[in-house]
């Protein structure tokens, strides 16, 4: 290793598995000790046999999805720049690649001259017939400081989330996901001898008169990247629905809304959506000719490309309400589910899921929600001790009294740690388990000095970045801690460390006001010492147990937890459907709830589909977004 960085002149390599993907286990190392501390740490994982060291490459990451066409020959779309910041030896990680963040963003087609644009699409048609690779491929490169091209990695599969590059390229090119994916296993059957035009008509025929939704996604707060990714689920899960045409809209950090043609609806992030919209005109330019040279190339038919590639529409958001008979709110925080956009819904009779304007107000004021509740002294249901201090009284203190704060706080919540978040806002934004007063110092200085992210180890046994609020809270709740059970899922079997027989679940309820019913509940496995935004909303991360162990939790205290926690929702006004947050005793059916999330995340991996999959009779997660907009018709 060292001899390796010598002759190479090396200040930054990269260390990885030499068979992988999805940049899981890639470290950039600085020093020879560094990449042996890395290949060491592989190797002991059991997994890798082999590692790979090389140069860290200097220049602008690429991505690039090949097709083949009918004439057996590959085609290069549209290549994707990846913007990134890679100090402080940071890559393009697993992290950045499948959960939305600032943290990188995407340019579709790469801000390269044409000339570049046309050198990748010639090196890469060749590696791919070098290779041998047949229908698609995803290649990964680098375009140098010095002009050169690199291409780093060969993916035979490419990724297929869905807003994965596979389907941010073709729709660039006006094909949408099941496009792209009939047109690929229609090449697969072509190379096999199969007659892939058996079924084709199911795909292309016309479905009867469909009742529209509009799906409004975005925003401007912390959580503003979930709804995106929940949002265009909704959309993209309804567009095979025969009773709904859903058509999706953007709401932007000025509250803009806009109706967004295919491809927009795909970026990775709510800023690279509106940097678009704003730029459309210029980009549709740049587009043109590219698109037109790529789908001359694959032959595509109008049947295979059926996207209809328009500019974006600007609407206000009154325009916008006033034009809409049923709004899809895909929007998490702020004015999407305090009950400000409800309010003005209901105003215009307007139909939309989730709860009316004073639930939605109530449940996002955490303290409130525990008064309540509290208040209807419900058979079992208890709430943790809780105390509110206004950020305005915090900054006063900044200078000498925040370990007086910290001090008091410990005393009325009777614990060494306790548990921040903001009072007003949702998700895993700003919320975290704090230990001493220097926990409590550092987390108080970051929120009023308006930082976006907390770095993984700023707090005790933070293990991973935190995403703070976007705007200053006006109110902090801080929370006893919850001494809970360990469980977790390890070497693909539950392990079950009894504790308090406390365990943290959430569960989803459904039905019409006053008639909610809950559903089977998902015990929720965090790493740390709360759920993190990717154990809640990233495929491949979370683990949650749906529906808890009979052999830890009965039937009988399962029904039990059910009945309470409709209860709880029903006293809470909630309706259509919600997922609420609880410790459950194991053995008593007992809850500390913890609160209420009136429009929840409905990303691919939420664990609202796995319960609706629970049921006696499974809801598939289309059936369950189709269960939704009928309730609240």
């Amino acid at each position: 290793i060292k001899k390796f960085f010598t002759e190479h002149h090396l200040s930054r390599a990269v260390v990885k598995p030499a068979i992988g993907g999805s940049s899981i286990g890639v470290y950039s190392v600085s020093t020879p000790e560094q990449a042996l501390e890395k290949a060491k740490l592989l190797f002991a994982s059991g997994l890798h046999q082999r590692v790979v060291l090389e140069p860290f490459c200097e220049g602008v990451e690429f991505t690039s999805i090949l097709l083949e066409n009918k004439f057996g020959l590959p085609v290069c779309l549209l290549p994707v720049e990846i913007e990134a910041d890679y100090f402080d030896n940071q890559i393009f990680d697993y992290r950045k690649k499948y959960l939305p963040t600032r943290q990188v963003s995407y340019h579709c087609p790469a801000r390269f001259s044409d000339d570049i644009l046309d050198r990748i699409a010639t090196q890469a048609e060749a590696l791919f017939k070098h290779f041998g690779i047949c229908d698609f491929a995803r290649f990964d490169g680098w375009l140098l400081k010095d002009g050169r091209l690199l291409f780093s990695d060969f993916n035979p599969i490419s990724g297929m989330e869905q807003n994965s590059f596979l389907f941010l390229q073709s729709a660039r090119i006006g094909m949408s996901h099941r496009d792209v994916l009939w047109y690929v296993v229609a090449r697969a059957c072509q190379r096999y001898s199969i007659d892939w035009k058996v079924g084709q008509e199911s795909t292309t025929k016309k479905l009867p008169e469909r009742r529209k939704v509009a799906v409004l996604f975005g925003g401007s707060t912390a959580e503003r990247q979930v709804s995106l990714m929940s949002g265009t689920n909704v959309w993209l899960k309804l567009r095979g629905s025969k009773k709904f045409q859903p058509e999706p809209y953007f709401l932007d950090h000025q509250e803009g809304v806009w109706k967004l043609p295919y491809g927009y609806a795909l970026n990775h992030t709510v800023e690279e959506i509106f940097h678009n919209c704003e730029q459309a005109q210029e980009l549709e330019r740049r587009l043109l000719p590219l698109r037109k040279r790529v789908k001359e190339r694959l032959f595509l038919s109008e049947s295979e490309a059926t996207i209809d590639n328009f500019i974006p529409e600007k609407l206000s958001l009154t325009e916008f309400l006033n034009q809409s008979d049923y709004v899809f709110l895909g929007l998490h925080g702020g004015i999407g589910e305090n009950g400000t956009i409800q309010a003005m819904l209901k105003k215009r009779g307007a139909h939309f899921n989730g709860s009316g304007p004073e639930a939605a107000r109530t449940c996002m004021d955490k303290a409130e929600t525990g008064r309540i509740i509290e208040q209807a002294k419900i058979k079992g249901v208890h709430i943790p001790k809780k105390v509110s201090l206004s950020t305005a009284q915090l900054s006063k203190g900044l200078s000498t009294e925040l370990d007086i704060i910290w001090n008091s706080l410990k005393d009325k919540l009777k614990g060494d740690s306790l548990i921040v978040k903001p009072q007003d806002d949702g998700c895993s934004a700003g919320v975290l388990r704090l230990f001493s007063s220097a926990d409590f110092k550092h987390y108080v200085k970051a929120l009023l000095a308006g930082e976006i992210r907390l770095p993984a180890g700023t707090i005790t046994e933070q293990n991973a970045p935190i995403e703070m609020p976007t705007s200053l809270p006006k109110n902090l709740l801080f929370e006893e801690f919850i001494d809970s059970d360990r469980v977790r899922v390890e070497d693909g079997k539950l392990s079950w460390q009894h504790k308090s027989g406390w365990v943290e679940v959430t569960v989803v309820v459904i039905g019409k006001r006053g008639k909610l019913v809950a559903l089977s509940p998902s015990i929720t496995v965090a790493n740390g010492n709360v759920l993190s935004l990717e154990e809640k909303f990233q495929g491949g991360t979370g683990v949650n147990i749906t529906p808890p162990p009979t052999e830890f939790v009965s039937a009988k205290v399962t029904a039990l937890i059910k009945k309470r926690i409709a209860a709880v929702a029903n006293v809470l006004g909630i309706e259509n459907y919600a997922r609420l947050d609880t410790f459950i005793h194991v053995k008593t059916g007992e809850l500390y709830f913890i609160e209420a999330n009136t429009l929840p995340g409905l990303t691919p991996s939420t664990v609202l589909y796995h319960q609706a999959l629970a049921e006696k009779k499974p809801m598939y997660p289309r059936e369950f977004l189709e269960r939704i907009v009928e309730l609240s018709c």
